[in-house]
């Protein structure tokens, strides 16, 4: 295919020749002292042409064609076209793939490309309505896998997820691991990765669904045996980074006592894990007093004398919770007449 596009570049007048620059293979045409070059990038799963705004001056449009018809035909994946343009001005090329019925891809489609494809892409680029298809089905299937991790992440209080440039993290109640999903030439290959990248589980999937359902399972179970290991091995992750945040490292130990006359330490564990994704009720009273609502309980912390009360939410609560400030006010208000009377 290559020796076919050379043959008919030669027979328009033009040397041909090949090169490559880091991930960019450089096709350059020579004629009448005028270099002429296209970068193909490999993006992964759709290769991106870049053409100097400048070339239809020293191209005919049937000229122009021969190339991009080369490249959509090499690899048989989807072909994006970017215009590299100077002073903001795109000249005919433009013109000339919007006589071909291209058209320009969303900002969304791109912007979520570059979390799929290998690489960095360019802006503003140009497709077929064929091309332009594939990419959305594969997005829709890309996509579910963040959309899933983040049904999970609300769902599961001890799970946490950041977006990798590489795939998603997860902690999962203390076992770290990377998800990575890429698509194949046929269909998407889904990994599990762990902290120093020796992979754990792989799948062959081909649908949004099948991804969902698979990483669903898989991250549930693992959940279930963290869940188990840690009421052996309990972590007190959360209520520390809490306990850090709130400035009360030296009345850290004494809270965690007092919450365990209540919770268990898997339980103390959620609380802070939902207090960390806003999923519980959480306030601050006159900042002596932070109030949380846990299962139908209130979880009222006096940072006045460092003690936990608990007690049902059963209407009663903001009475029970006068009560305590104006009896701890009293209290106050004796010591520090004790010392001065």
């Amino acid at each position: 295919m290559m020796e076919t596009l050379v043959n008919k570049m030669e027979d328009c007048g033009f040397g041909v020749s090949f090169r490559k620059r880091n991930r960019k293979t450089i096709l350059e045409l020579n004629r009448n002292g005028e270099k002429l070059p296209f970068y193909e990038v490999d993006n992964g799963w759709i290769t991106t042409l870049i053409i100097e705004n400048k070339n239809h001056l020293f191209m005919t449009k049937e000229e122009l064609f021969t190339i991009i018809n080369y490249y959509h035909q090499k690899d048989q994946k989807p072909l994006l076209i970017h215009i590299h343009k100077k002073n903001g001005v795109k000249g005919k090329t433009k013109e000339y793939l919007l006589e071909k019925k291209y058209v320009e891809l969303e900002s969304d489609q791109n912007w979520d490309l570059e979390s799929y494809v290998k690489g960095d892409l360019e802006s503003e680029n140009w497709v077929t309505t064929k091309d332009k298809e594939e990419i959305e089905k594969s997005l829709v299937v890309l996509r579910s896998l963040n959309s899933q991790i983040n049904i999970l992440y609300e769902e599961l209080p001890l799970l946490d997820r950041k977006h990798r440039y590489e795939g998603y993290g997860i902690d999962n109640n203390g076992f770290e691991i990377t998800v990575h999903l890429e698509k194949t030439e046929n269909a998407y290959q889904l990994r599990i990765v762990n902290l120093k990248g020796e992979l754990l589980k792989e799948w062959e999937v081909k649908t949004k669904e099948e991804v969902q359902e698979t990483i669903s399972q898989w991250i549930r179970k693992n959940y279930q045996q963290q869940r188990v290991k840690s009421i052996v091995e309990p972590s007190k992750k959360r209520f520390k980074n809490y306990i850090d945040s709130q400035r009360l490292i030296r009345e850290g130990e004494k809270l965690y006592q007092e919450f365990l006359e209540h919770f268990s330490p898997l339980e103390i564990e959620i609380i802070f894990a939902l207090y960390y994704k806003r999923q519980i009720d959480y306030k601050k009273i006159n900042n002596n007093y932070d109030l949380f609502e846990y299962e139908g309980k209130i979880i009222f912390l006096s940072r006045k004398s460092v003690t936990i009360y608990v007690f049902e939410k059963n209407g009663n609560e903001q009475q029970n919770m006068i009560e305590i400030i104006q009896q701890e006010t009293e209290d106050e208000l004796k010591e520090i007449f004790k010392k001065i009377l």
